[in-house]
């Protein structure tokens, strides 16, 4: 009998203690609500664009990115919000590479080959074609042969700048004698 006096006690102790609602302190767990009504204690947030409580990660929001270009590099620098489906498919810009100082322990009297991204290697440029004597005109005195300007003496280069040239340019007379 006392067993079951016992049992009974507890039960309405429990029972008593029940409301519907667990709280702790003061508020109800995910009872924090800011002026839109969105719960920010379960991760919700304000969207402007679309007029909701949205989680971030979950939802996009037009209020957080520009384009496609922007949700996907804020995505890729940590920022933990979610991009329209049309975005899957869009290709961000790669990161610049940083080209690494190059200390070649040679002299590339044309310059240094350059790799795919545009920095310098330890490899020498071929030596560009020298223009042939019939492509220089009789009375032509400063010659330009796509990189370097030279002096020219009787259809003969006589003396030529030496710049490091990535790209050649067509070649061509740059004065004439007389003018």
């Amino acid at each position: 009998m006392l067993k079951i006096l016992v049992s009974l006690l507890q039960i309405f102790s429990v029972y008593s203690q029940y409301t519907g609602n667990v709280i702790v302190g003061n508020m109800m767990p995910g009872g924090n609500i800011d002026n839109h009504d969105c719960i920010t204690s379960a991760g919700y947030t304000w969207c402007e664009s679309s007029n909701d409580c949205i989680r971030q990660w979950e939802t996009p929001c037009e209020d957080n990115f520009i384009d496609c270009n922007d949700c996907l590099t804020k995505q890729k620098n940590g920022y933990n919000i979610a991009c329209p489906t049309n975005c899957d498919l869009v290709e961000i810009e790669p990161p610049i590479v940083a080209c690494p100082e190059v200390m070649c322990m040679m002299y590339c009297e044309f310059g240094n080959m350059i790799d795919s991204n545009g920095c310098q290697i330890c490899q020498c440029n071929e030596a560009p074609p020298t223009p042939e004597l019939l492509t220089i005109p009789n009375n032509c005195i400063l010659w330009y042969d796509g990189c370097n300007t030279c002096m020219v003496q009787n259809k003969l280069l006589s003396g030529c700048t030496r710049l490091m040239c990535f790209t050649s340019e067509n070649s061509r007379c740059m004065r004439y004698s007389g003018h």
